[in-house]
């Protein structure tokens, strides 16, 4: 009877050595979440610019996504985005054209619109390099119609020296004002255009001295001549 209990105690002894092995709590990782920067704001002057939720065709969503390599991706469990890249892209935008004055002077300046697609959002390990890759379109808003101005797709790069995840998102922030610069430019550029559409063809600049009233008209001298 005393050999039998010590067998079942043993027994119930290595058992719950064997379960502790093979069930013990596993090692935990935190998650680390990153931002894009805060943008400076450089809304042109003379315009509102609506930037629209920009749509999203990247496969890493939340999760930060490493190129290793010729055709290699890898996806990163541990550290993410706060967002999905084109909501990240939008934010950032959105923050960058907005105007924190608003004044009644608005209804009167030249209201464009930003829409895209997000189709490349990754880290390249190999080249050390952020690379951010989007389709855009602007379109210049009237009170009747809605005129497509521009339809562009852009991929900008910015460097990185340490791999990881902090410098990756200083990169990716680096990528965000380059694009936000891009559009501003494009702005820029349509403004003017719209500008010398708008100016009559008999207005002179201001610079450009005025011709005489009377030197197509023939002298007196040349009528008695005549």
């Amino acid at each position: 009877m005393r050999n039998l209990l010590l067998i079942v105690l043993s027994g119930v002894f290595f058992t719950a050595i064997l379960t502790g092995c093979l069930f013990r709590e596993a090692s935990y990782n935190e998650v680390g979440y990153f931002d894009l920067s805060s943008p400076e704001k450089i809304l042109p002057d003379g315009a509102v610019v609506k930037v629209n939720t920009f749509k999203n065709i990247e496969t890493g969503k939340y999760k930060m996504v490493y190129r290793n390599g010729e055709s290699q991706v890898m996806v990163d469990e541990y550290n993410k985005w706060v967002q999905p890249p084109d909501m990240m892209l939008s934010r950032y935008l959105q923050a960058a054209f907005s105007d924190d004055k608003i004044t009644s002077d608005n209804n009167t300046k030249t209201e464009f619109e930003v829409s895209g697609t997000v189709f490349m959002f990754i880290i390249d390990l190999k080249s050390k390099k952020a690379s951010l890759g989007v389709s855009y379109r602007i379109t210049r808003n009237q009170a009747s119609s809605e005129t497509e101005m521009i339809n562009n797709s852009c991929v900008l790069t910015s460097n990185f020296e340490k791999e990881n995840p902090a410098d990756f998102a200083k990169a990716m922030s680096i990528c965000a004002e380059l694009l936000a610069k891009r559009l501003k430019a494009d702005i820029d550029f349509l403004m003017k255009k719209e500008t010398a559409v708008k100016t009559p063809k008999d207005v002179k600049p201001q610079n450009e001295p005025a011709k005489s009233e009377t030197a197509d008209k023939p002298s007196a001298d040349s009528k008695k001549n005549g």
